[in-house]
């Protein structure tokens, strides 16, 4: 079987790029010819070439040729991850055309608003939500941009787009599944399959000298992560707190909170390795949760917000806890709460180890994928 990945990466390495890769080497893995077909958005560009690309994102009729010209490869399936917004809904058309099934995992919600977030956590799919996105500037804080994208997303769902020229949508969660099913999307076309991460070691998840003496935050310092109410909160949390992947704030910060910046794999790996607790206070509503799976991969337990597919993955009490409130006070009393109770954190760890081994190994990723990828081409 050949596929055909497709995928637009994104100017600032992000959880869905390192998705793409893990799968790309877990498909080749299990035998299946993979073939690449990557776009790289720019990391800088100006506000021109934004306002270009975003109008070009609703129909893109330059990569046909390359389809055309890798389809004499023969390829069976195009599975896309991100189209935007180099590639555009129109490779689906274009694949369809050329008789392969096609398949787009729903990494976000690009498919129904501008922002592809929900921050309310609800799922809107309307003219009047669109305008409303576009006149809030919520994509590139441009509305000219803002416009653009939502010009794509009521052009295809004007023409039925994700209706008739998708065959299958793979939900990260039942969250995201529960709301695309909400605003129409066909629920037998709409299969859930979490992600997964390689760990490869029974040892992955247990520290050399087995101490676990400091609060993990793994994520940008974009606001919807929820770091600075984090921040706040930690000014009262006499404990040690490690941050990857943002960078130290002007904002003066007590030395208890150390800032790492972006790290390599194997550092974050040493880093979820050391942590007693993992905090993830997103202020919007996920599709999944790779740091979640990452530190439950390593015997780390979880501290959540309560939205979106993170309350699928922490079961309170169990493998970790929801967040019981925004409010940076009662934040603060729960995470002082949690810190002091070192040995039920160890006991949470290890049930955050069983539910890894569980929902988000490689064999269990591969073994659905591929069922599904036989089950599509059984169906040409």
């Amino acid at each position: 079987m050949k596929v055909f990945q497709a995928h637009c990466f994104y100017s600032r390495r992000g959880g869905e790029d390192v998705v793409v890769e893990r799968e790309a080497q877990l498909l080749r893995d299990a035998g299946i010819e993979l073939i690449p077909w990557y776009q790289y958005n720019p990391a800088t560009s100006s506000l021109l070439e934004k306002a270009r690309l975003g109008w070009q994102a609703s129909w893109r009729c330059g990569g046909k040729q390359q389809l055309i010209a890798m389809q004499a490869q023969k390829g069976d399936i195009l599975h896309v991850h991100n189209f935007f917004p180099q590639l555009s809904p129109a490779v689906f058309y274009q694949a369809k055309a050329l008789g392969m099934k096609t398949v787009l995992t729903l990494h976000n919600f690009r498919c129904l608003t501008p922002s592809a977030m929900l921050p309310e956590g609800d799922a809107r799919y309307s003219v009047a939500h669109t305008l409303s996105q576009c006149w809030q500037a919520s994509y590139q804080n441009s509305i000219l941009a803002s416009l653009a994208v939502g010009t794509m997303i009521e052009s295809h769902r004007v023409l039925g787009t994700w209706h008739k020229q998708v065959d299958c949508f793979i939900c990260p969660s039942d969250y995201v599944r529960k709301h695309f099913i909400k605003v129409g999307f066909a629920a037998d076309k709409l299969r859930v399959l979490p992600h997964f991460y390689p760990s490869t070691s029974k040892a992955d998840h247990n520290k050399a000298n087995g101490a676990r003496d400091y609060a993990l935050f793994v994520g940008r310092e974009s606001a919807e992560k929820g770091l600075d109410n984090l921040l706040h909160a930690w000014r009262h949390v006499e404990y040690p707190l490690v941050v990857a992947g943002a960078n130290r704030p002007t904002a003066d910060i007590p030395e208890r909170i150390r800032f790492v910046g972006q790290v390599e794999q194997h550092y974050l790996s040493e880093l979820y390795q050391g942590a007693a607790l993992l905090i993830a206070p997103s202020g919007v509503a996920e599709t999944f949760g790779n740091v979640v799976m990452e530190a439950f991969a390593h015997g780390t337990p979880a501290l959540v917000s309560k939205k979106g597919a993170l309350m699928e993955l922490v079961q309170p009490g169990y493998n970790g806890e929801w967040i019981e409130s925004a409010d940076w006070q009662i934040l603060a009393g729960q995470l002082n709460k949690m810190l002091a109770q070192p040995l039920l954190l160890e006991e949470m760890g290890k049930k955050a180890r069983q539910t890894f081994l569980q929902r988000y190994t490689p064999q269990v990723h591969s073994q659905a994928l591929l069922s599904l990828y036989n089950e599509l081409s059984a169906g040409m």
